[in-house]
């Protein structure tokens, strides 16, 4: 997978997403996609997480729309 890239705007606005979200899905998810525009392996953004590899592209193929 290559690398997601995210303009600053997004790449803020997921950041406070971040901070400010109660809900555990979000939180992860966030984290996930914010970890993947940081260059981290798909395989170990999924075992940190404990996830499958398939929601994380899952997630990324989302937020890429």
């Amino acid at each position: 997978m290559d690398t997601l890239t995210l303009t600053d705007r997004q790449r803020r606005h997921l950041e406070r997403q971040l901070r400010s979200t109660h809900d555990v899905r979000v939180y992860c998810r966030t984290l996930a996609v914010l970890d993947i525009a940081r260059g981290e392996p798909v395989a170990a953004v999924a075992r940190r997480l404990r996830i499958t590899p398939r929601a994380v592209y899952h997630w990324v193929a989302t937020s890429e729309r």
